[in-house]
């Protein structure tokens, strides 16, 4: 923990579109008794605000017909897992992507549910 733990302590979101999935996953985390609980939301939260300006300038820049892949990995913080997959699936489609896919590449060598897939879209 260090600067931008401090900084994201004052972090305030801002008006990035949060998909239900993501939505449910930031509730169940700041519910957990644990005490860095709504710090370790605010780090998801604000990655996902985050990713979410990045795909909003990719969808401006990617010259159609073009297409985006992603490998992105699922997380679990104090058992919750947050679907990082179904998110970034969320958000490309918000972003009027069509065939939106998710396709799961492999298990993760470590927690059990723990995957890494490729979310791909075409604009």
């Amino acid at each position: 923990w260090g600067v931008a733990t401090s900084r994201l302590a004052h972090w305030q979101a801002g008006d990035a579109f949060r998909p239900r999935s993501l939505q449910r996953a930031l509730r169940d985390i700041r519910k957990c008794e644990a005490k860095n609980a709504e710090l370790l939301a605010r780090y998801v939260e604000r990655y996902f605000e985050d990713a979410w300006a990045h795909l909003v300038r990719c969808a401006e820049l990617i010259h159609k017909p073009g297409s985006v892949d992603y490998i992105v990995g699922n997380s679990t913080f104090y058992g919750v897992i947050v679907p990082t997959e179904r998110i970034y699936a969320e958000m490309l489609r918000e972003l009027r992507a069509v065939d939106v896919r998710v396709e799961m590449l492999r298990k993760r060598n470590s927690k059990k549910e723990l995957y890494e897939y490729r979310v791909s879209g075409r604009f």
